[in-house]
């Protein structure tokens, strides 16, 4: 199996309220559990949409997470094996948007119907209550 990389694992806390929000909007966050940091000071782009995986188990690792992603929460770095499932560029757009709204999640949509969709279903879910 792989060997994740947890948020306690960074040896110091980074005090956010240093930086102004205009640096947060920029820059990010500090710390992502999106992304290993053990190889990158920052988050590359990436243009791919099918991943490496080096070998079987941690293919069927990767899936098993996606398929139970509540159960392992956001603490961790997850194993990214196709765009549609997870990508790293979209899940750090989102953390980011989350923290600089101050919301608990975020969810960039495409142009088209999509947040035509989203907005019903959400209007459809209140209704219910």
């Amino acid at each position: 199996m792989s060997t994740k990389t947890n948020l306690n694992d960074f040896p110091a806390e980074v005090d956010d309220t240093k930086y102004s929000m205009q640096t947060h909007m920029i820059y990010g966050k500090n710390i992502s559990s999106k992304w290993d940091y053990s190889h990158h000071v920052v988050a590359p782009l990436s243009s791919s949409v099918i991943f490496k995986l080096d070998s079987v188990e941690r293919g069927a690792e990767g899936f098993l997470e996606f398929a139970n992603s509540k159960q392992f929460g956001d603490d961790f770095t997850p194993i990214y094996i196709y765009d549609r499932f997870g990508e790293p560029n979209k899940d750090l757009l989102e953390e980011n948007l989350a923290y600089v709204e101050k919301g608990e999640k975020a969810v960039p949509l495409p142009q088209g119907w999509e947040p035509y969709q989203l907005f019903l279903v959400f209007l459809q879910k209140q209704e219910m209550r």
